[in-house]
């Protein structure tokens, strides 16, 4: 399983956990509420592959996300960025990207960003 498709696991499974821990049963991908947020998750899967040797900063990272959010059909709301970096860092964690921050910035690890 790739990195980025385990992210998109781990986001599914705690999505379905959250619903249940309501007593509702619901598919991560299936939520069709008017204000769903962009899965973070989903982004890494389709504009995060891994790179080895490249690294991004994360304020770049953010900014195609929320350009992914709105290219989505429908669109879907972007976390803010201090929803994303938490969660970015909690899959980056889960699929191990490294994520360090050097000389004031940001940098994420081993990964490119696909325009």
């Amino acid at each position: 399983m790739t990195a980025a498709r385990a992210a998109v696991k781990a986001a599914e499974d705690s999505r379905k956990a959250e619903c249940e821990s309501r007593g509702k049963y619901c598919r991560a991908r299936e939520v069709t509420e008017p204000d769903q947020k962009g899965s973070v998750a989903q982004f890494m899967l389709a504009c995060l592959p891994r790179a080895h040797g490249q690294d991004v900063v994360l304020a770049s990272i953010y900014r195609r996300y929320v350009r992914w959010c709105d290219e989505q059909v429908p669109a879907v709301a972007p976390e803010d960025a201090a929803a994303f970096g938490e969660s970015f860092r909690e899959l980056s964690d889960k699929v191990r990207v490294g994520v360090e921050k050097r000389g004031g910035r940001v940098f994420v690890r081993d990964v490119r960003l696909v325009a």
